[in-house]
C-alpha cells in the first residue's frame, strides 16, 4: 500500500515536471527566440501595408552608426539626415521580432518637422548581435548608450525624441521615466508591465494557466539568464516622467490590449498627454489605418 502510494506520487511529480518543462520550452521559443523579420521581409510586409516603399528608403541620406553594448554586444543603427544643420533627432525603436526598417514609416514625418531619425536594430534583432531581448531591462541601457552617442555626434544641447512600437514603445518608456533627459515621447501599442502583457499573451493565444506559466518562465529566465521580468514595469517608470507622451494604440489590438495605453494615460494624469486610440487597427496598424491621426498625435506631442 504504501509502495504504491510512493510509487504514485513520484508518477505525480515526473508528470507535473514534464508538463513545466514542455511549457517553460513553448513559451520561452516564442517570447525569446521568435523567428526575426529580415530586411527583405520587412520592406514586403510594409509595401503590402502600403505605409513605406523601398524606394523611398534608398533615396534617404543615411550612415551606418555602432556602439557596443554593456555586454559588449555591437549594435547597429542608421543615421538619416533630413536636415544637416539641425540639433534635433528622433530615436526610433521597433518591436519584437522587427528591425530597424519596421520604424520607418514615420521618418518623414519628423523630418517634415525638422528633425533628423537615428533607427536603430534593438539586440538580438536585425544587424545587431545579441541572443534574446529582455522587454526592456537591458534595452533601456541601450537606448541610454544610444543617447550618449546622439550628444556625441550632435553635441550636449541636441533635442532628443523617442518614437517606439510594441516592446519599442515599452522601452522608451521605460527610459523616460528612468533618466528624463529627453524632449517627448510616441509610444505606439505599449504594454503596461512585460508580467501583464506575458500573462495575457500565454491565456489568449495559448490557452495556457497564465499566472502558472508566467511563474514557471521567470523561474527559468532568472536561474538561466540572470534576469527578472518582474523588474520590466513601463507603467510604474512612466509616471516619473515630466515630459509630454502620446499613447497610441489600435482597438482591434489582440497582442497588447488598448486597455494598457489607456491606463498609463490615466496613471500618467498629465494635461501634456495624447491619447490616440483608433478603431479597427491591429498591432502596430494604427499609421496604416489612420496615418491622418498618427500625424496629428506626433504633431500636438512634439508642439506641447
Amino acid at each position: 500500500m504504501r509502495r504504491n502510494m510512493v510509487l504514485g506520487i513520484i508518477a505525480i511529480s515526473c508528470v507535473a515536471i514534464g508538463v513545466g518543462l514542455s511549457i517553460g520550452h513553448f513559451a520561452i521559443k516564442n517570447i525569446f527566440f521568435a523567428g526575426r523579420k529580415t530586411e527583405e521581409e520587412a520592406f514586403n510586409e510594409l509595401e503590402h501595408r502600403k505605409v513605406y516603399k523601398r524606394s523611398d528608403y534608398e533615396a534617404l541620406s543615411k550612415e551606418e552608426i555602432t556602439i557596443t553594448s554593456q555586454e559588449g554586444y555591437k549594435l547597429q543603427g542608421e543615421y538619416i539626415t533630413f536636415h544637416p544643420d539641425a540639433k534635433k533627432v528622433v530615436l526610433l525603436i521597433h518591436g519584437y521580432t522587427g528591425n530597424h526598417l519596421m520604424s520607418l514609416q514615420v521618418a518623414q514625418i519628423y523630418g517634415d518637422y525638422g528633425y533628423n531619425i537615428l533607427a536603430i536594430d534593438a539586440r538580438s534583432h536585425g544587424k545587431s548581435e545579441g541572443i534574446y531581448p529582455t522587454y526592456g531591462l537591458c534595452e533601456v541601457e541601450d537606448v541610454r548608450l544610444w543617447i550618449n552617442k546622439l550628444r556625441e555626434i550632435e553635441g550636449e544641447t541636441v533635442r532628443i525624441g523617442l518614437h517606439g512600437q510594441s516592446m519599442g514603445a515599452a522601452t522608451a518608456l521605460m527610459y523616460a521615466g528612468r533618466y528624463k533627459d529627453i524632449a517627448f515621447v510616441v509610444a505606439d501599442c505599449p504594454y503596461t508591465r512585460a508580467m501583464e502583457v506575458l500573462q495575457y499573451q500565454f491565456k489568449t493565444f495559448a490557452h495556457l494557466p497564465a499566472k502558472l506559466t508566467y511563474k514557471i518562465i521567470n523561474f527559468w529566465i532568472k536561474y538561466r539568464y540572470r534576469l527578472n521580468l518582474d523588474e520590466a514595469n513601463p507603467l510604474d517608470e512612466v509616471i516619473h516622467y515630466n515630459g509630454p507622451v502620446a499613447f497610441i494604440h489600435g482597438k482591434e489590438d489582440v497582442t497588447i490590449p488598448y486597455t494598457m495605453s489607456e491606463r498609463m494615460y490615466k496613471a500618467r494624469n498629465s494635461m501634456q498627454d495624447r491619447l490616440c486610440l483608433i478603431e479597427g487597427a491591429k498591432h502596430v496598424e494604427v499609421y496604416m489605418y489612420d496615418k491622418v491621426a498618427y500625424q496629428k498625435a506626433i504633431h500636438e506631442i512634439i508642439n506641447s
